[in-house]
């Protein structure tokens, strides 16, 4: 199964991918927030957009459809992180990959914390325009 389907499959996923016009890979996303609760719970909370052609008057490509999604996690069976304490980070690249019962989301970093989670539910929260 494709990571995009994946992301479609969880709750608020397809409202995600409405707001951004196709599913995101999250590319240059600010990770606003990272935290994890004794319940089994963590919370993933990134600024996205989407970066336009159109460039401003000093050459700087332009974004639109600001928001923030919060992915949360219930179950967290495995979490693995690298270079948590660089906060803010900017993401390369999220996925979200389906394994037997769980799910994982998994990000690479230009800067910062990157890793995995690895739940029994996921669920996607969007809040549109900018942190």
């Amino acid at each position: 199964m494709e990571a995009a389907d994946t992301l479609l499959m969880l709750p608020g996923g397809q409202a995600v991918a409405d707001w951004f016009g196709r599913v995101p890979r999250f590319h240059d996303a600010e990770i606003l927030a990272l935290g994890f609760d004794m319940s089994g719970g963590a919370t993933l909370r990134l600024h996205a957009w989407n970066l336009t052609r159109e460039r401003d008057g000093k050459g700087v490509f332009l974004v639109d459809k600001n928001a923030v999604v919060s992915i949360q996690f219930a179950g967290v069976r495995k979490v693995n992180l690298t270079d948590l304490n660089l906060l803010p980070a900017i993401v390369y690249e999220l996925s979200v990959s389906k394994a037997d019962d769980d799910f994982r989301v998994e990000w690479s970093s230009s800067y910062g914390v990157y890793g995995y989670i690895v739940a029994s539910d996921a669920r996607l929260d969007l809040t549109p325009g900018a942190p």
